[in-house]
């Protein structure tokens, strides 16, 4: 190929990669709901450590939430406060015997994040 046509099409391929990477949208990756995360777990989900884990799964929805809109909006507020709370609700989970395997991919990249 010559380098007329070449150079046009490398050109394309790198605006459309950084328009791709611009628009990277972050959610949450859990995708149960309370009721089903309260379904799966440990204890019956008339045990009083159930109020616990929904306070919990709240607070986690909460906190993952405010950081993936934060880094959706650019924002430059900081987010460690965010990610520590995270990390206080999963101290929680564990204390209370909790099953939050659901936000695994959550966890990992906040991870990355940090």
């Amino acid at each position: 190929m010559n380098k007329v046509l070449l150079l046009p099409l490398f050109v394309l391929f790198i605006f459309t990669h950084f328009s791709t990477v611009a628009q990277t949208s972050y959610e949450i990756q859990c995708t149960m709901t309370l009721e089903e995360i309260s379904q799966v777990q440990p204890f019956n989900v008339d045990h009083y450590k159930q109020e616990n884990v929904r306070d919990i799964v709240n607070s986690l929805f909460t906190e993952l939430n405010t950081i993936y809109n934060k880094l959706n909006n650019d924002q430059g507020e900081p987010i460690a406060e965010h990610i520590q709370a995270v990390h206080s609700a999963i101290e929680s989970a564990e204390e209370v015997g909790m099953n939050y395997s659901m936000f695994d991919a959550d966890l990992e990249f906040i991870e990355t994040i940090e």
